[in-house]
């Protein structure tokens, strides 16, 4: 996405996720891309224990040609002790593009608490 697409300045996307733990799921997810530089990520979802929202910004890394970011979850139905989390999420350029007014991710990695979980999905654009 990031060295073919001129279209991606200032875009805004938004959707569902599929993820590869049938434990969770993320419902409701925007990504804001920045001049292809910069996603901002806004993810909201539900596990067993309850809901959970995430923040995050992944930066374009020229010499590894990905996304990567780290961020911090929040999840509403735990102990004070255990409701904030730290993750990272990482995105190859080959599995992220743009199609028409879609992004479509193939596949991404994210990483909490040293356990890898694929995602992927079709955010429809919602606005520049």
């Amino acid at each position: 996405m990031h060295a073919d697409n001129n279209d991606a300045h200032l875009a805004v996307f938004s959707g569902e996720f599929s993820v590869s733990d049938d434990a969770w799921t993320l419902d409701a997810v925007r990504w804001g891309f920045v001049e292809k530089k910069k996603i901002i990520a806004s993810l909201k979802g539900i596990m067993g224990s309850g809901p959970f929202n995430a923040e995050l910004e992944l930066l374009w890394r020229e010499e590894l040609n990905d996304y990567f970011g780290r961020g911090e979850i929040t999840y509403d139905n735990y102990r004070s002790e255990y409701k904030t989390n730290g993750f990272a999420i990482k995105i190859m350029a080959s599995d992220i593009y743009l199609e028409d007014d879609v992004c479509v991710i193939d596949e991404a990695e994210w990483l909490e608490n040293g356990y890898p979980y694929a995602f992927y999905g079709d955010l429809e654009r919602v606005g520049n």
